[in-house]
């Protein structure tokens, strides 16, 4: 029966402390702390905040480059597209030169020939 009272009580006091821990408390010089973690001094936690503000603005800095990286994928692809189009039209407009030419060469020596 003492085991189980035992238990019963330390678990109650157990829990009583954790209700008590909260994520930030202040302590004063002399406070007891009523759970465990760190203690940062008023520099170490401007420190610190400083540093979490700057991996957010580096965050926020790496998505804006992500977009612009995209964007100039895509550029890439467009400007790729219409290099492929001007070879198109620059076979076309070689084949039809020689397609000109031959007629030319052929009226000429047809008109030779008479």
């Amino acid at each position: 029966m003492n085991k189980i009272t035992t238990i019963i009580l330390i678990s109650l006091i157990s829990a009583q402390s954790m209700a008590d821990c909260q994520p930030v408390t202040y302590l004063n010089v002399g406070d007891k702390a009523v759970c465990e973690g760190y203690i940062f001094t008023k520099a170490a936690e401007s420190d610190n905040r400083a540093k979490l503000d700057k991996l957010d603005l580096d965050i926020k800095l790496i998505d804006a480059q992500n977009q612009d990286i995209d964007i100039l994928k895509k550029r890439v692809d467009l400007y790729k597209e219409a290099y492929k189009q001007n070879d198109l039209e620059k076979y076309l407009y070689f084949f039809g030169g020689m397609l000109i030419t031959y007629g030319v060469l052929r009226l000429a020596t047809q008109v030779n020939q008479k």
